[in-house]
C-alpha cells in the first residue's frame, strides 16, 4: 500500500514538472517552484522515457512562450520610443541595419545550371506534359510560359519570374530530383489548388507514395515563402513531435543541399539555436517555419507581428486509412 502511495505521488509530481515546465522552461526554477530535486527529476528522465519525451515537448512549449513574451515586450518598449529596444530590433529584423563586413571585389554569375541539373530540369518538364520545343506543343495548365520552354533553363531570371507564380513550375524546376514518372492529373490538381488564393482549407486524402507529403509538406512551404504568397510564419503539425521534425529536417536539407534553389532564390542563412530542430527561420526574408505536435497549442502563438498565414497538418488523425495518409491545410492570405 505505502509502495503504491510513493508511485502515485511520483506519477503526480511529474506532471508538476512538466506543467511548470511550459510555463518557467528553466529546469532549475521549475524544480524550485514545485519543490522538486533537479537530482529527482533527472532522475525520472533516465528512468522514463514517455516523461523525458513530456518533459522536452513541454520545454519546447515553454520556450515558444517566453519568447513570445519576450518579443511582445519588446514591441512595448519600441511603442514607447525605448531607443535601445528600437535599435536591437533593427539590427536583428532589417537588413540595412545589421553589423555588416565590407569586401572589396568582383563577382560574375550567370545563374548557369550544369548539365546534370539541365537534364533533370528538361526530364521533370516532359513528365509534367510540358514540352521543350521551340513551338509549345502542350500546355495542359494554360500557364502564361515563355515561347521557348528551354529560356526557363538557360535564363536566371526567366526561372526566378515563371516560378515566384507558379508552385507546379517551382516543384518540377527545384525539386526535379524527385521527380522519376508522369506528374498524375491529381498531383496537378494539388499544385493548382495550393496556387489558387481565394481557397483558405485544403483537405487531401491521398495513397501513400502519391508524392503527397513530398509537394504538400517540403515544397509547398517553400514557395509559400519564396513565391508569390510571401508568407512569413509556417507551422508544419505532425501528429508525433518526431513526424513534425522529419518534415522540418527534410525542408531544411534542401536549403543547404539544393544547389540550383540557392544560386536562384538564395542565399539562406538559417538561424541556429539550442532548439533549432523545431524552428527553422530564415532572416533575410523574415520567415519562419516551426514543427509541432498535434497535441501542442499554437495559439495566440506569432513570429514578431506575423500570426501563422500557413498551417499544414499531416496525418493529424491517428484514425485507421489503411494505405491512404491525409493531409489537412488552413491559410490566411490577403
Amino acid at each position: 500500500m505505502k509502495k503504491d502511495t510513493i508511485t502515485i505521488r511520483k506519477e503526480e509530481n511529474k506532471q508538476l514538472i512538466v506543467n511548470q515546465l511550459k510555463k518557467t522552461p528553466v529546469v532549475e526554477v521549475a524544480c524550485k517552484k514545485i519543490s522538486i530535486g533537479r537530482a529527482s527529476y533527472y532522475r525520472w528522465r533516465n528512468e522514463d522515457e514517455a516523461f523525458k519525451q513530456q518533459a522536452d515537448d513541454a520545454l519546447l512549449i515553454g520556450k515558444h512562450f517566453i519568447n513570445d513574451m519576450a518579443e511582445s515586450q519588446l514591441i512595448r518598449a519600441i511603442q514607447e520610443g525605448n531607443m535601445t529596444s528600437i535599435i536591437f530590433w533593427l539590427k536583428n529584423h532589417h537588413r540595412d541595419y545589421r553589423t555588416k563586413v565590407e569586401l572589396s571585389g568582383e563577382l560574375r554569375t550567370k545563374g548557369e545550371l550544369t548539365d546534370e541539373q539541365k537534364i533533370l530540369i528538361q526530364k521533370a518538364l516532359k513528365h509534367a506534359g510540358l514540352s521543350l520545343n521551340k513551338k509549345l506543343l502542350t500546355n495542359p495548365r494554360k500557364m502564361e510560359l515563355p515561347k521557348n520552354l528551354n529560356d526557363l533553363i538557360q535564363d536566371q531570371k526567366t526561372r526566378r519570374e515563371l516560378t515566384y507564380g507558379s508552385h507546379f513550375l517551382f516543384f518540377h524546376t527545384y525539386f526535379s530530383h524527385y521527380i522519376d514518372c508522369k506528374t498524375a492529373d491529381f498531383q496537378k490538381e494539388m499544385f493548382s489548388l495550393t496556387e489558387d488564393m481565394s481557397v483558405k482549407s485544403i483537405v487531401i486524402v491521398a495513397f501513400r507514395g502519391s508524392g503527397k507529403s513530398t509537394i504538400m509538406n517540403m515544397s509547398f512551404p517553400l514557395w509559400s515563402i519564396l513565391g508569390k504568397p510571401q508568407c512569413k510564419y509556417v507551422i508544419i503539425v505532425g501528429l508525433t513531435q518526431g513526424q513534425a521534425k522529419r518534415h522540418l529536417k527534410n525542408i531544411k536539407q534542401e536549403l543547404e543541399n539544393n544547389q540550383l534553389l540557392k544560386a536562384d532564390l538564395g542565399p539562406f542563412n538559417e538561424i541556429e539555436n539550442d532548439w533549432s530542430s523545431y524552428t527553422l527561420e530564415i532572416p533575410e526574408l523574415g520567415a519562419r517555419i516551426t514543427a509541432v505536435s498535434i497535441d501542442q497549442s499554437i495559439r495566440g502563438t506569432r513570429h514578431g507581428s506575423h500570426r501563422p498565414d500557413l498551417i499544414i497538418c499531416d496525418d493529424p488523425t491517428e484514425i485507421h486509412l489503411g494505405e491512404r495518409s491525409a493531409c489537412v491545410i488552413g491559410r490566411q492570405w490577403g
